[in-house]
């Protein structure tokens, strides 16, 4: 059997859906208060009603690119995208796709664990922020604990704490992605957007177990803990994980990668292994196929924090070669920094 990784282009925009709602600082606040924040900002939208323009840039081969597209909350339903291509999210649901094409990528699932708390691996601080799309913010930063290096920046309503601004940055303190609002307006009364019709048979099925064969390991990376199984439609499964501040999905199938019927991205073989990379407005995606089984790694996290779960995969640590390699493979030429 030869297959191609779950579509590329729906598993990054399943990863995407969470990289938005979700002068001088002044002193750092405690931890806990960014904490505080951080949580609130993930029901913020729950009774808010607003839409705005989103700029979006990005770090592509050393080069910053930019877009725009929209967003609109209505009563907690988010309508995301640019174009046909949306992303639709309610009452735990993550809709994916365009009208008369959508994909279910994640539902309600009660057994679902709870992810780590974001102070679990990473420092936070918060204070006063600029302003962002014209409302007042609280910045809350995300440090690696080993390196004091600022990974992460939060921008938040200080009204309603709502996201209004993520920055993910290398451990050089270079830009790598920046998701924000750059104005914001009230909506009307309208109903809530319903979601996408769609039959029984094409939603995500949870699973107690995977596949014999298919990698799943608890956790990955660093502290990256799997928080839930699924059986998409087409076969593949979604492992999904969080680290309590970013998330990282690997879909899987079995059977070798027909590259052919792939886009077109950037290639290596190394060792034997044959790796494609592909950067995204908003994650950072490789696939590979290693053991009869096709692997997706798609993540919003600094790429080199996803790297370490990529070589915790494919090769299982320091000891593997290939793992390494690949490792550096991923690290180098295509912005993973």
């Amino acid at each position: 059997m030869r297959t191609t990784g779950w579509p590329l282009g729906v598993a990054a925009l399943a990863v995407a859906a969470a990289a938005v709602g979700l002068g001088r600082a002044a002193p750092a606040q405690p931890s806990n208060d960014a904490e505080d924040l951080l949580t609130s900002a993930r029901t913020a939208s729950e009774h808010a009603s607003f839409a705005g323009a989103l700029a979006v840039t990005w770090r592509d081969h050393g080069r910053l690119r930019h877009t725009e597209t929209y967003a609109q909350v209505e009563d907690g339903v988010i309508d995301l995208g640019a174009g046909q291509s949306r992303v639709l999210s309610r009452d735990g649901q993550r809709w994916v796709g365009e009208p008369g094409g959508w994909s279910l990528v994640l539902g309600p699932d009660v057994r679902a664990k709870i992810p780590p708390p974001p102070h679990a691996h990473w420092d936070l601080r918060a204070a006063p922020g600029p302003a962002v799309a014209g409302q007042p913010t609280m910045e809350v930063d995300a440090a690696d604990p080993a390196t004091g290096a600022t990974r992460a920046r939060f921008y938040l309503d200080r009204t309603t704490g709502t996201l209004l601004r993520r920055d993910v940055l290398a451990a050089n303190g270079e830009l790598l992605r920046e998701v924000g609002f750059e104005a914001i307006a009230p909506v009307g009364s309208a109903l809530p957007t319903p979601p996408p019709r769609h039959a029984a048979h094409d939603e995500p099925r949870p699973l107690t177990a995977v596949p014999s064969g298919d990698p799943a390991p608890e956790t990955i990376g660093r502290g990256y803990q799997l928080l839930g199984t699924y059986r998409q439609p087409d076969g593949s499964v979604q492992l999904y994980y969080s680290d309590g501040l970013f998330t990282l999905s690997l879909f899987e199938q079995p059977g070798t990668v027909d590259w052919d019927a792939l886009p077109a991205g950037d290639e290596q073989r190394v060792r034997g292994v044959e790796t494609r990379a592909y950067p995204t407005p908003t994650t950072s995606a490789v696939v590979w196929g290693l053991h009869g089984v096709v692997i997706t790694c798609v993540s919003d996290a600094p790429p080199d924090q996803a790297r370490l779960a990529v070589q915790d995969v494919v090769g299982g640590g320091a000891g593997s070669s290939v793992g390494d390699d690949i490792a550096r493979f991923v690290l180098g030429p295509f912005g993973w920094d």
